[in-house]
C-alpha cells in the first residue's frame, strides 16, 4: 500500500543520509591524517643528515664544549625504516675523558640546537676517578632518505 512505500522511501533515505554522514566524517578524518603525514614527511626531508654531515655537526658540538675532537663516531647498526621513504641511522658517540658540565652542554647542544641530530640513549661512567673525567657513550640517530638520494646540504 502507499503507506508501506512511503515508510520504505523515508528509511532508505533516512539509510542513505546515515551513510553520508559517516563519508563525511571519515573524509573529515582522512584529511586530518594527511595533513599529520605531510607534515611528519617534511620534517623527515627536513631532518636528512648522511654520515659526512653528522660527523661534521658533531666536529662542532663536541669542539665547542670540549675544546678538542677527542670522540669516537661509529654507526652501530644498520638503518631502520621510518615511513616509506626514510631510515633512521643509528651512531655511537663515545668520549673518553669528560666533565660533568661539558657532558651537559654537548647533550643540549645535540638536543636543542640547530641540527637534526636526535638523542637516544647515554651511558656514563666515571673515567679517572682522580681527576673526576667521565666516559660517555651517547647513542643519537639521524634521518637518511630510504631510497639512497643524498639530503642537499
Amino acid at each position: 500500500s502507499i503507506n508501506t512505500g512511503m515508510r520504505t522511501k523515508m528509511a532508505s533515505i533516512e539509510i542513505r543520509k546515515s551513510d553520508f554522514t559517516q563519508i563525511r566524517t571519515l573524509v573529515e578524518k582522512y584529511k586530518t591524517l594527511n595533513n599529520k603525514k605531510n607534515l611528519i614527511e617534511e620534517q623527515l626531508r627536513k631532518s636528512q643528515l648522511n654520515f659526512e654531515q653528522v660527523a661534521t655537526t658533531l666536529d662542532k658540538i663536541v669542539n665547542d664544549s670540549l675544546g678538542n675532537n677527542n670522540y669516537d663516531l661509529r654507526k652501530i647498526r644498520q638503518p631502520t625504516e621510518v615511513g616509506l621513504d626514510f631510515k633512521k641511522q643509528d651512531f655511537s658517540l663515545t668520549i673518553n675523558a669528560i666533565n660533568l658540565d661539558q657532558l651537559v652542554k654537548i647533550l643540549y647542544q645535540i638536543e636543542s640546537g640547530n641540527n637534526p641530530i636526535f638523542l637516544g640513549k647515554i651511558d656514563v661512567a666515571k673515567s679517572d676517578p682522580n681527576q673526576g673525567t667521565l666516559k660517555a657513550v651517547i647513542e643519537i640517530f639521524s634521518i637518511v632518505n630510504a631510497k639512497n638520494k643524498q639530503p642537499s646540504a
